[in-house]
């Protein structure tokens, strides 16, 4: 094999995971606010489960929570897309950061069985700025890596969200059990604040502008850009393949609540525990 070949071949060898959050600061910024923000909101699923099942004793109340924490996304996911596309990404991550470090502290005020429906409120403020910060975040990331990264980059993520779902689960269970339910709050609004942070010294180059176009009620409310989307994702079996499978997990992920309600009815553990 000739030199010259070996040489080309070399120059398109993907960029290795350690490699690239090393040498990629941006990457790494953005990554270190997903795993925090994530690590968070998992204290902050954790103790809402353990505190309407306290104030309820219902499981139904516990689903109820999930129902909140999805529905944002399948309502406001379309729109949010479209923002992320028209605004500055790093503008709409920071705020919904801020945003949601807010929102988190109202649980600390959630004390009787008559404000439940408190929880279902503010947890659906928290997951509609969530719903904002996970498509500004994930069109962020081809900006700041390179082709070469982008495979890494990628795997990075999404191996991050499974990792925190169970790391994060497993010490919010610990934190509400030990230190209560307020603790998990505090906490999980800090590392909304040390996200907004890291993603504030990220830089995010210039996009060019947009062809301009003329301003309908449609494109206004992005409706136009979410039929487009639609129509592209219709026509790409593979690609709505992978977009189904979100949703699968979450229809399939409701019995998790279950877990809550085992530990307090039948194992001598509490709700927190068992979740």
């Amino acid at each position: 094999m000739s030199e010259a070949f070996t040489e080309g071949v070399g120059a398109e060898r993907p960029v290795g995971y350690l490699e690239l959050l090393r040498r990629n600061r941006d990457f790494r910024q953005i990554w270190l606010g997903q795993v925090v923000s994530q690590m968070g909101d998992w204290f902050n699923t954790i103790a809402l489960y353990s505190i309407v099942l306290n104030l309820t004793g219902s499981g139904r109340a516990v689903g109820l929570v999930l129902v909140a924490r999805f529905l944002p996304t399948v309502i406001v996911g379309p729109l949010s897309g479209v923002i992320a596309d028209r605004f500055s990404r790093r503008t709409i991550m920071i705020v919904s950061d801020v945003l949601r470090a807010v929102v988190v502290l109202g649980f600390l005020f959630i004390r009787r069985p008559d404000q439940v429906w408190m929880v279902y409120a503010l947890t659906v403020l928290q997951l509609v700025c969530s719903s904002f910060f996970e498509p500004a975040r994930t069109a962020a990331i081809p900006s700041v890596v390179t082709d070469r990264e982008l495979v890494a980059a990628n795997a990075i993520t999404s191996a991050t969200w499974s990792a925190m779902l169970t790391l994060g689960a497993a010490v919010g269970g610990v934190i509400t059990g030990a230190f209560g339910t307020n603790a998990a709050f505090v906490l999980d609004s800090l590392t909304y604040l040390l996200s907004a942070v890291l993603i504030a010294s990220v830089h995010l180059p210039e996009r060019p502008p947009r062809v301009k176009e003329k301003l309908t009620v449609s494109r206004a409310l992005g409706i136009a850009d979410t039929i487009e989307g639609a129509r592209y994702v219709k026509q790409r079996p593979r690609v709505l393949a992978l977009l189904l499978v979100k949703p699968a997990w979450g229809l399939g992920g409701g019995i998790l609540t279950l877990l809550a309600v085992f530990g307090e009815k039948i194992f001598p553990i509490g709700g927190s525990g068992a979740t």
